[in-house]
């Protein structure tokens, strides 16, 4: 089996990162791997199956929600509440539009508005004060084809 493995890797400093270290010399053994470089979204020909590493930080993981945006896979879901990695690759890519929808979908009208609220700084960031009532993981959930969790609150 040939697996596309996107995740952030060191040097770069993130827990995902070294857990990702530490977990693809034991990987490589039982399958033939593909990493693909950071930035890099087009999934690698001939892979039968992607594997995506999703945290919170948009810096480290934004890249590879666009990559699972491409095409479906297995997600590891290294945390539940997404809001901070939502934001950053709506808001801080200057796509009001995209957190407007992804509010909506999570929290329905009042979600709407409320983003509205924040994206015309009337309301505080939501990211920073009440991130975990919003988690807004439901399009990397809606994406994946399986789902594989460190934590019994994410169960």
């Amino acid at each position: 089996m040939k697996v596309a493995y996107f995740s952030p890797l060191p040097p770069e400093r993130s827990g995902v990162a070294d857990y990702s270290a530490l977990l693809l010399p034991a990987l490589a053994r039982r399958v033939e791997l593909v990493v693909p470089r950071r930035g890099h979204t087009r999934p690698p020909r001939g892979t039968d199956v992607a594997l995506y590493h999703v945290g919170n930080d948009p810096e480290a993981h934004g890249w590879i929600v666009d990559a699972l945006r491409r095409r479906p896979g297995v997600v590891v879901l290294h945390e539940f509440v997404l809001h901070h990695l939502v934001a950053g690759i709506t808001v801080g890519r200057r796509d009001a539009a995209g957190y407007l929808d992804a509010m909506e979908r999570e929290a329905g009208v009042v979600g709407r508005m409320l983003a509205h609220g924040v994206l015309d700084n009337r309301v505080p960031p939501v990211w920073e004060t009440r991130p975990e009532d919003f988690p807004l993981a439901g399009e990397i959930l809606a994406r994946a084809e399986a789902l594989v969790v460190h934590s019994r609150y994410v169960e």
